[in-house]
């Protein structure tokens, strides 16, 4: 609400769904303002009937239009796991970042191919096979420690890298949610825990929303992106990469790594 709160001259949003009363009325009222302001979602997501001022487009895509973007007067922006619902803002464990980049914002509100090289890092915009092979060379390259935390993980050949790493000596965890652990992801967890991957399972009410790899302390993918066959091929998604973490981002996700191990569980 702040961030809306503070756009003088556009807001533009690409959400799975939207639905946050508070937010949509804090739209409106920025509207009213004069602020222009765009929202494009997915027709299945849930979203019901948005205001005309906030000019609603529904973008078709194969599969879903899964991204959670929101650009603030073309300079800020945020990327992550998190749709513009109660239960997402307030109930389930979920991580946005925002980042302060004029050139970025460019590039998504107008994309030109699937990917944009920024100082220490990239965006890759889905569907595109590629983004999964960056991932993997990303797991690949990893020297010391690899901690995922997903929703859903069933991409076969990101799970035979995280078995590769472990292998070789890279201290892998991955932290899922319990309701995946026993539904779509179930395979993939049984072959890393094969492996002596250590995994921890969301406990409590909330998912485990998260959609992210922390590698060597110093490197971040994170977006709307679920490691799943759809989500590279089929769905309208985005990741993230932030590469040189500085000192007190690193101390940030160390310590949100630490507060998921503590919140979940050894076992199902």
């Amino acid at each position: 609400k702040k961030c809306f709160n503070s756009a003088a001259q556009s807001i533009h949003i690409w959400m799975y769904t939207v639905t946050d009363i508070l937010l949509i009325h804090q739209l409106e009222k920025q509207a009213d303002l004069g602020v222009d302001i765009t929202v494009h979602y997915d027709k299945n997501g849930g979203t019901q009937t948005l205001p005309a001022s906030l000019h609603p487009q529904i973008v078709k895509s194969k599969g879903l239009m899964h991204r959670k973007i929101v650009i603030i007067d073309e300079a800020t922006v945020f990327i992550g796991s998190a749709n513009m619902t109660i239960p997402s803002l307030l109930l389930h464990d979920n991580l946005t970042v925002g980042i302060y980049n004029r050139e970025m914002a460019s590039f998504l509100l107008s994309p030109v191919g699937n990917t944009f090289r920024f100082q220490d890092g990239m965006i890759w915009l889905l569907p595109d096979k590629k983004g999964a092979v960056e991932i993997e060379r990303k797991i690949n390259a990893a020297n010391s420690t690899i901690f995922i935390a997903m929703f859903t993980l069933t991409h076969n050949k990101l799970v035979d890298a995280l078995i590769r790493a472990k292998q070789r000596g890279v201290d892998v965890k991955l932290a899922i949610d319990r309701y995946t652990a026993r539904g779509a992801s179930k395979k993939a967890v049984q072959r890393l825990s094969q492996a002596n991957i250590e995994i921890f399972y969301s406990s409590g009410l909330p998912l485990l929303h998260h959609k992210w790899a922390y590698i060597d302390h110093k490197e971040l993918i994170l977006g709307s992106t679920n490691w799943t066959e759809s989500a590279f091929n089929k769905n309208h998604d985005v990741l993230l990469f932030l590469e040189h973490l500085p000192a007190h981002f690193q101390s940030q996700i160390d310590a949100i790594v630490s507060a998921i191990q503590m919140e979940s569980n050894r076992e199902l």
